[in-house]
């Protein structure tokens, strides 16, 4: 297992590069145009996720890399179509409706354009069945059939998995550690969505859970220790007045 993985801000900082580059509609003009800010969180959370999964033999490499550009894509992409306002002005409809799904549509071309460009076919199955559940849980919850925090999980955790899945299985590792790494994501991408969208502290603290079961099932070493120090650290960040005190993650706990 690669437990020397360097430069990981100057991995994260070319990476965010690259993802603003595809974010560029046409020359001088950004996705800045359908009003939408998205914050620090919003454009790091996703790579951040690839990079810390990357801990097998082969490291950080160009389809790493790639697979950390286009879940940011599909991340950025599923949240403008999905925070489309129910209601709105007819004077507002271009700008609040039109203007945000034709942008919507053009980051999935771009996710679909960079996975051919970069010789990364294999990754698009996955993705397709996240994008087909999704759809489908969407329209059940608009039907009132399922809860919010089904489309949490559908949303943001099932994508933080998938993601993790895959930057662990491209960086070499396999096996248990696969299993315990997608654990690991889904969970973390639950509290990632539960502060999205605003979720009660009882699912706050199921998610939590989740991580630290994650957590635990991995044996002790550099990779525990960089995982329990990662969710330590987003969860404060995330739920700094809604976690527990008596919550802890288990290396973090002992150092």
């Amino acid at each position: 297992m690669n437990s020397n993985i360097r430069n990981l801000d100057l991995e994260l900082s070319l990476i965010i590069a690259r993802i603003y580059k595809h974010l560029k509609i046409k020359s001088g003009i950004s996705i800045d145009i359908i009003g939408k800010n998205f914050s620090n969180n919003d454009m790091l959370f996703f790579p951040q996720l690839v990079l810390l999964a990357s801990y097998g033999p082969k490291g950080i490499n160009k389809k790493t890399r790639t697979l950390a550009v286009v879940s940011q894509i599909m991340y950025l992409s599923t949240e403008i179509h999905n925070q489309i306002p129910e209601k709105t002005k007819v004077s507002n409809f271009k700008s609040k409706v039109q203007l945000p799904i034709l942008v919507g549509d053009l980051l999935y071309s771009r996710f679909y354009e960079i996975l051919c460009i970069e010789d990364c076919i294999e990754f698009l199955d996955d993705y397709i069945e996240y994008i087909s559940q999704l759809n489908l849980n969407w329209i059940n919850y608009l039907n009132n059939e399922i809860s919010l925090e089904d489309i949490c999980a559908s949303w943001y955790g099932e994508l933080a998995g998938i993601v993790m899945e895959l930057a662990a299985k491209t960086s070499g590792l396999n096996g248990y550690w696969l299993k315990v790494i997608k654990r690991y994501g889904y969970g973390i991408g639950n509290l990632f969505g539960a502060s999205k969208l605003g979720l009660e502290v009882n699912a706050v603290n199921t998610y939590l859970d989740i991580v630290n079961e994650a957590i635990n099932l991995m044996p002790p070493g550099e990779l525990k220790d960089t995982f329990s120090v990662h969710a330590h650290n987003l969860s404060k960040n995330l739920f700094t007045d809604v976690i527990q005190d008596q919550f802890e993650f288990s290396v973090v706990a002992e150092s």
